[in-house]
């Protein structure tokens, strides 16, 4: 499902850790490039349920689905205090805009008549 954007995401991987990880520090720079590792890691797991599910996870889906979508509200957060990176940024709007509409979150849609 993916396809369209799948060069945006793996030519900005690299671009997102190496903007956010600019440090004289060694330690600071280990430490900042491990919270950057995690942070794809985590937007890959996300990406991947998106691909088979075609949604967000539900909090009814399990902990592993309950966790990916904690990860997601935070990041939202991160996103409208100015905390994260535009390469993040990017990464996480074109993942979350590339869901399907269908998916109604177990709601039934309402039909005009």
């Amino acid at each position: 499902m993916l396809t369209n954007n799948e060069d945006c995401f793996d030519k900005s991987i690299a671009e997102a850790m190496m903007q956010t990880c600019l440090f004289a520090d060694v330690a600071q720079e280990d430490d900042c490039l491990g919270r950057e590792k995690k942070w794809m890691a985590n937007f890959e797991a996300l990406k991947a349920y998106i691909e088979e599910h075609h949604h967000l996870p539900a909090k009814s889906s399990g902990r592993n689905a309950k966790y990916l979508l904690n990860w997601v509200k935070y990041q939202r957060k991160r996103m409208k205090s100015g905390l994260m990176s535009e390469a993040q940024q990017r990464l996480l709007m074109a993942l979350l805009d590339s869901r399907s509409n269908e998916h109604t979150g177990g709601r039934k849609k309402k039909v005009d008549r």
